[in-house]
């Protein structure tokens, strides 16, 4: 799920990015990892459908990812939330002592924002100006540095 301010990005520049960090043309087929966009109301349901229009018109391939209205929504389980965080053990001993729940730890904007960046998201320049905020010791700080030198852009 995706909360966003209309007044500083669109639903269709949010599909843009969607578009542009996702693979449109597999789908698993099983239900719970089926990939898919969810719309509410109208308006998204036909800005999503014709971002996958604009996608097949370019590519000359169907996208696989299925569009529909969402009926109810459920989160993942925890251990698929912050996927790419939980993979750094070092980084989560040190997060663990910030974030005593694991509500806590799913739910904050620090450790969703730690895994984008560990996904390969961002540039270096600008983590490095958030990383102050994030709360972590100088230590892991500077080790988590070192490992995103090689997954962020410069």
């Amino acid at each position: 799920m995706v909360v966003f301010d209309p007044e500083k990005i669109s639903y269709r520049e949010l599909l843009k990015l969607f578009w542009r960090s996702h693979d449109a043309f597999s789908n698993p087929g099983f239900t719970q990892y089926r990939n898919v966009v969810f719309t509410i109301g109208d308006e998204q349901a036909k800005a999503a459908a014709e971002s996958v229009a604009d996608i097949e018109k370019t590519t000359k391939r169907a996208v696989a990812t299925d569009v529909e209205p969402i009926s109810n929504f459920f989160p993942a389980e925890d251990y698929h939330q912050k996927y790419y965080l939980r993979g750094i053990s070092f980084l989560m001993d040190d997060i663990r002592e910030r974030y005593r729940t694991e509500a806590d730890f799913v739910s904050s904007l620090a450790s969703a924002r730690l895994n984008g960046y560990l996904g390969g998201y961002g540039t270096m320049e600008r983590f490095k100006d958030e990383l102050p905020s994030f709360g972590l010791s100088e230590e892991i700080g500077v080790k988590l540095t070192a490992l995103l030198g090689s997954r962020l852009k410069k």
